[in-house]
């Protein structure tokens, strides 16, 4: 099993997406499970910014950006990606109708 970089020590939203999707690659090439790892991706660290009021698919944030994935926790298939945060309400472009 690959040491893998822990996502509680990502100093920006960009490094905790980049180490997320190294986790995710990980697992799609090996025969580990997520639960093989440390680490608990219901309580990433966030960024700065208000806290989104749905957080449906949405993991962390900053200011201006959230961390969102495909809605799997594996992730194995769609990754996590960044998105602009609406620039009305602050929360996902999925979650608000502006």
């Amino acid at each position: 099993m690959t040491t893998l970089r822990d996502p509680d020590n990502a100093a920006s939203l960009a490094e905790l997406c980049e180490i997320l999707n190294d986790w995710a690659e990980e697992i799609a090439d090996s025969d580990s499970d997520l639960d093989d790892y440390d680490s608990d991706l219901t309580s990433l660290p966030t960024f700065g910014g208000a806290e989104v009021n749905d957080t449906t698919e949405v993991w962390s944030w900053d200011t201006e950006h959230l961390l969102v994935s495909g809605g799997q926790i594996t992730v194995q298939v769609n990754g996590w990606t960044l998105q602009s945060r609406c620039p009305i309400c602050g929360e996902a472009p999925f979650h608000c109708n502006h």
